[in-house]
């Protein structure tokens, strides 16, 4: 089964796993499932840079779940 998995990369000997989350075909059955994929994608992205302390924002002002959904949509 496909995973989607996103981490920090931090200074620590072992990376901070921020998402894993295992991908079927029903999760892009529908828009409602989709928008919730890429919103938890999106604030594992946000939660990582935060982790690394690269350009941290809050999850509501961040755009990225627009973004990813302009491109999954």
């Amino acid at each position: 089964m496909p995973h989607l998995i996103v981490t920090a990369d931090t200074s620590s000997t072992s990376d901070a796993f921020v998402l894993a989350e295992e991908l079927t075909p029903v999760q892009f059955a529908d828009q409602h499932c989709r928008d919730q994929l890429l919103e938890r994608v999106s604030w594992a992205l946000d939660d990582a840079a935060a982790a690394e302390d690269v350009n941290p924002r809050p999850r509501e002002t961040s755009g990225l779940a627009d973004r990813l959904h302009s491109w999954f949509g």
